[in-house]
């Protein structure tokens, strides 16, 4: 298996899907699909952004729409493309004026079931993405419910 390989970008890669191991400390062993789930949060640490924005919807019984979406923008499309692989779900979007690369979950469905599954188990280091998930997850929960019209006036 170590010799496997995907296309990305058109550039062929080893699958980073390929479970290896590297020592973490004496004794314990994590697998090449952990340390890529280890980078990815780390990635999505430093680059990524969970949004909660309201949009004006005369015909809701609350008058407004709750909208999420996680987002992670770049001039290289690989670790995008290997983002969308990992959680299954979202999409990459290119912007034509200078090429920069967006990959982007709006469902409430696969930010619920995928996203913050995912980010909650591997977690984040800094603490403002950590409140910040934090935030993003409860309302996201409350979307899900049906129990956001509390939340807004």
């Amino acid at each position: 298996m170590a010799g496997r390989t995907i296309e990305v970008s058109g550039v062929t890669r080893p699958d980073y899907d390929i479970i290896g191991t590297v020592k973490k400390r004496p004794g314990q062993i994590i697998s090449r699909k952990d340390r890529l789930a280890y980078y990815l949060a780390g990635f999505v640490d430093g680059e990524g952004s969970f949004n909660v924005s309201l949009r004006k919807k005369p015909d809701y019984a609350i008058k407004w729409q709750v909208v999420l979406s996680f987002n992670v923008s770049q001039k290289d499309i690989t670790v995008l493309e290997i983002l969308r692989k990992t959680l299954n779900c979202g999409i990459i979007k290119t912007r034509k004026s200078d090429g920069l690369h967006l990959y982007e979950v709006t469902s409430i469905q696969d930010i619920n079931q995928k996203i913050i599954p995912y980010f909650s188990h591997i977690g984040f280091i800094s603490n403002t993405k950590i409140v910040n998930f934090k935030i993003f997850a409860e309302i996201a929960n409350l979307v899900n419910e049906g129990n956001i019209g509390r939340w807004i006036p």
